[in-house]
């Protein structure tokens, strides 16, 4: 309740509709479960000592670079 009552307050002042205060429960819910399994899981991957990668990037070296003329 605490939690709505301040959402509500938060809207007014930001003026935004009350009808979205409908979505705060749920989206709190989920929101918290989701970030649960997102902390569990970098914290057993640090524990296993996994590194997370971005991919590989191929080199290649065949970027072209175009001068531009720059008159003032």
């Amino acid at each position: 309740m605490v939690e709505m009552i301040t959402a509500a307050i938060a809207f007014s002042f930001e003026g935004e509709s009350k009808k979205r205060l409908i979505w705060l429960i749920p989206q709190r819910f989920y929101y918290r479960q989701i970030m649960y399994y997102v902390a569990i899981r970098s914290i057993v991957r640090a524990i296993k000592g996994e590194l997370v990668t971005w991919g590989i990037l191929k080199r290649t070296g065949n970027v072209q670079i175009e001068t531009f003329n720059v008159t003032p």
